[in-house]
């Protein structure tokens, strides 16, 4: 059984789910929480038994030293979430870690013959 909830905080409206469930359908067996997850950023939903989906934005730029980038940004509320990268999506992926200064990161774009990255934020 899916529960969803939303709880006003100082921040804004968040939303979540509680996943309940019991060994049978007798009415005296009491239910057991198995997961749940909420979206820690504001005013966004989650879909019901799911991790939120959390907006990844980037836009090539040019960094202080005029070079052009990839700048990646997220919301302040997973700052301290992890940004990770991979240059292949073919099972098994391999992700690695990619330091950040909190919630964006300029990525060097990469030279004439170097794959290209993937990256995804991950929930600690």
């Amino acid at each position: 059984m899916l529960i969803g909830f939303r709880s006003d905080l100082e921040d804004g409206r968040h939303y979540g789910w509680l996943k309940f469930s019991r060994p049978d359908t007798l009415f005296a067996r009491p239910f057991t929480l198995d997961a749940w997850d909420w979206n820690p950023v504001p005013d966004l939903p989650i879909p019901a038994g799911l991790p939120p989906q959390i907006p990844l934005a980037g836009v090539v730029a040019k960094n202080e030293s005029d070079q052009p980038v990839l700048r990646l940004s997220w919301p302040q509320a997973v700052s301290a979430w992890t940004l990770e990268s991979s240059t292949n999506l073919a099972p098994p992926i391999q992700w690695e870690y990619y330091p950040t200064g909190g919630a964006g990161v300029d990525v060097p774009l990469p030279a004439e013959g170097e794959p290209q990255r993937y990256f995804r934020l991950r929930k600690p």
